[in-house]
């Protein structure tokens, strides 16, 4: 039997939460055959003896790949090469630090984008956990499963990765997406260029946030990631032919605000400072 889908999974210091997101792979109920690619980016904790783990027991499902030097840093389009790897006609994606919580997600994501060729991805909402709190929210109000449209995945962070089932063959990564942030927006942007996404109200995976995530950065340089944010956006206004440019500059000209009033706030006490000094 072939494979029908490809599960990709991304880890880098996942040693607290990488057994939960391989569990959630393992339990899934298909009536089709998977794979699973594990990508670890030269973790320096207990991470790739985890997977290895799970290796042993599944040598015949899951595949590792163990980077001896972190490809992130580089600028490397991991997700590209991992893609190409893949034998399935669909991919999924599972950051190691999320989880899959419904054991039919797969088999219910497959159907419908075999039923309905005209959409070249499908992904579905998910329940957002603070690792370092209680605090816990759905990702996105839906009242209802329905289609999305551009303006809402260029507005809004409306998809979680780790919910994302996609079409092979519709995969391309732009040569300006190299280097880029939020590589899964890129990805949404490329394959609803070729097709329509639709949205599944139900909850069907656990994105964690914590300080080792994308979240650290946005904390911590949230200038640089505004401005990244920017550059990407601009990438994506030139990609579709300046066909969206009203709704990418509104995006732009916020941030832009965000950025000044952070620039302000920082610095701020040098102001007070001086106007000490000239009274």
């Amino acid at each position: 039997m072939e494979v029908m889908l490809s599960i990709i999974c991304t880890a880098y210091n996942h040693e607290e939460f990488i057994d939960k997101a391989i569990d959630g792979f393992l339990v899934q109920q298909c009536n089709f055959k998977i794979e699973i690619i594990i990508h670890d980016d030269a973790s320096i904790d207990h991470t790739p003896l985890i997977i290895q783990r799970y290796v042993d027991k599944y040598p015949n499902l899951i595949y590792p790949i163990f980077q001896k030097e972190n490809q992130y840093s580089k600028g490397v389009n991991v997700w590209g090469s991992l893609i190409n790897k893949a034998r399935g006609k669909y991919i999924a994606i599972c950051e190691g630090d999320d989880y899959w919580i419904n054991p039919l997600k797969l088999q219910q994501q497959v159907d419908f984008l075999e039923n309905n060729p005209s959409y070249s991805l499908c992904a579905h909402n998910a329940l957002v956990v603070y690792t370092d709190s209680n605090l816990q929210y759905q990702f996105l109000k839906k009242e209802k499963s329905t289609e999305l449209c551009i303006k809402e995945i260029l507005s809004n962070w409306c998809v979680p990765t780790a919910s994302i089932v996609f079409r092979k063959e519709l995969y391309e990564w732009p040569i300006w997406a190299n280097n880029v942030i939020n590589g899964d927006l890129v990805l949404q942007i490329v394959l609803i260029k070729k097709g329509k996404v639709f949205f599944f109200k139900d909850i069907m995976s656990v994105y964690r946030k914590h300080n080792a995530g994308l979240s650290i950065m946005i904390n911590s340089f949230p200038v640089e990631y505004l401005r990244q944010k920017n550059t990407l956006y601009k990438h994506i206004n030139k990609y579709f032919v300046y066909k969206y440019s009203l709704i990418i500059y509104k995006i732009i000209i916020k941030n832009d605000i965000r950025i000044f009033f952070q620039v302000i706030f920082r610095i701020a006490p040098f102001l007070r400072f001086l106007v000490k000094k000239v009274r």
